[in-house]
């Protein structure tokens, strides 16, 4: 799972040195696609294994583990492919107001959080 990481790290500044829009977008769906190609056979065989293979692959301690860990396969999938994808839109820059939005984001999400830990423990 470490794969989009490192693509995504060999990709940015190859993505800011690029001056041409059109040469960016084609590089950055060529990235996505090879990632998306590369990490799918890894989802669907961790998707569709059995206990025995976990139970292989990680020993007897990972054997509770197994359920959450094929349930989050798909996120775990798509969040490589953003991870690689949001570096277009990293090396185009961020605005000023899309920036204040993701700080009302941020803010959005976490005055909930410190209102319900001390609450729900």
């Amino acid at each position: 799972m470490m794969f989009p990481s490192r693509r995504r790290t060999a990709l940015f500044p190859k993505l800011s040195a690029t001056k041409e829009r059109e040469a960016k977008l084609q590089l950055a769906n060529k990235a996505v696609l090879v990632t998306a190609a590369l990490m799918l056979p890894v989802v669907v065989i961790c998707r569709t294994g059995r206990g025995s293979h976990y139970l292989a692959a990680f020993g007897r301690n990972f054997i509770p583990a197994v359920s959450p860990f094929v349930w989050l396969m798909p996120g775990t999938y798509f969040l490589g492919i953003e991870t690689v994808m949001v570096q277009l839109l990293n090396s185009e820059g961020f605005s000023a107001h899309y920036r204040r939005s993701l700080d009302r984001g941020y803010n959005y999400q976490r005055r909930p959080k410190f209102l319900a830990i001390p609450a729900m423990g």
